[in-house]
């Protein structure tokens, strides 16, 4: 580590890495609907936490908040976002597979020497259109989460100064555009230090982060259109990738990616052609840990 452009990555296994995975849903206290769950949109944050046992409380605490791609992609119903209900592959709750990917990638990251200080809040949002929860809220939600973590999990994280980081996946750039624009005008924003984008350039259309003059760290698929720009990591395939697990060890998505337009076999099942071009879910499942161990490290260049 760091990740450099071009580069031709390597791949380890870890079994057994320690995070606390978690999820909260949000209710009303008042009203008609008092006590059953609130209609707005999130209304569920998962949460994980890395070595959660050993947590470092030395340093400022990291909060990473990852902003999922727009579901419709993949078939989500806007109409079984209250249950949480779907069929298979279409099921909301099959979301809480992110913070399960979430949290063992950063926990690799401090495997490799990074700060247990970070955790990660994941948000269930709908498969298309705005989030209804006002963005100067979001940061009121994250408080009672770190009090309750505070209290059951992670004694004294309250005590410690906290840095915001926001992330999203493919064209998840379009909630984190807008909770970004939202919160250039709120005292909360010189809390947000760095903004990561995975792979918003593959997306058709394309809806680009943009990072409203926050460090930005990026992987992208295919070369970024501004030469001029020093903060993107380009990682090609099949050159970037040539080591990534195949066959039988390929990773199973739950829930799928939509499927890139080059995919031949999209559904990333165990007997997948190893030439499929899979590198936007490659992108997925590993730079995490990547952005993760490189905190506040400056970025490298293409």
């Amino acid at each position: 580590m760091p990740v450099q452009s071009e580069a031709i990555l390597d791949f380890k296994q870890i079994n057994q890495l320690p995070y606390r995975a978690l999820l909260y849903e949000l209710r009303d206290k008042v009203g008609n609907n008092a006590g059953g769950v609130s209609g707005v949109v999130p209304n569920w944050f998962g949460v994980a936490i890395p070595n959660p046992d050993i947590f470092d409380l030395s340093k400022n605490v990291y909060v990473v908040i990852y902003f999922h791609p727009l579901l419709h992609q993949v078939h989500y119903s806007d109409g079984d976002y209250p249950t949480k209900t779907g069929n298979l592959g279409t099921d909301w709750k099959q979301l809480y597979a992110f913070v399960d990917r979430l949290g063992g990638q950063m926990a690799g990251a401090i495997e490799a020497g990074a700060p247990a200080n970070r955790l990660v809040v994941f948000p269930f949002l709908t498969a298309q259109g705005q989030y209804t929860v006002a963005t100067s809220e979001w940061f009121n939600i994250i408080h009672d989460i770190l009090q309750d973590i505070n209290t059951n999990v992670v004694k004294g994280i309250c005590t410690r100064p906290k840095k915001i980081i926001v992330a999203a996946l493919s064209n998840g750039s379009f909630y984190l555009n807008r909770f970004l624009d939202d919160a250039a005008v709120l005292s909360v924003n010189n809390d947000i230090i760095e903004v990561w984008d995975f792979d918003s350039v593959v997306t058709q259309p394309q809806i680009l982060v943009e990072p409203h003059g926050k460090r930005l760290r990026a992987y992208w698929e295919n070369p970024h259109p501004n030469t001029a720009t020093a903060t993107y990591i380009h990682l090609p395939g099949p050159s970037s990738w040539q080591n990534f697990p195949r066959g039988a060890q390929l990773p199973v998505e739950v829930p799928p990616l939509p499927p890139h337009p080059s995919d031949s076999n999209p559904s990333n099942t165990p007997d997948a052609d190893p030439s499929v071009n899979l590198f936007h879910h490659y992108i997925r499942d590993t730079m995490f840990l990547d952005a993760g161990f490189n905190i506040e490290a400056d970025n490298p260049s293409i």
